[in-house]
C-alpha cells in the first residue's frame, strides 16, 4: 500500500513539475529559438556591463 502510495505521489508531483504549452506556445517557442529577435538597447547594455564584470 505504501509503495502504490509514493508511486502516485511521485507521478503527480512530476507531472506537476512538467511544463505543458499549448500547441501556438510550442510554436512561438520553437520559433523564438530558431530565429531569435535581435538584441534591443538593454540588452546590449546589460552585456556590455558583463563584459566589464567578467573581464575587469
Amino acid at each position: 500500500m505504501i509503495h502504490t502510495l509514493q508511486t502516485s505521489a511521485r507521478k503527480v508531483i512530476e507531472e506537476h513539475q512538467r511544463a505543458k504549452l499549448t500547441a501556438d506556445e510550442s510554436t512561438n517557442f520553437v520559433d523564438a529559438l530558431l530565429a531569435p529577435a535581435a538584441p534591443n538597447t538593454a540588452l546590449r547594455a546589460a552585456f556590455g556591463r558583463y563584459q566589464r564584470e567578467v573581464h575587469a
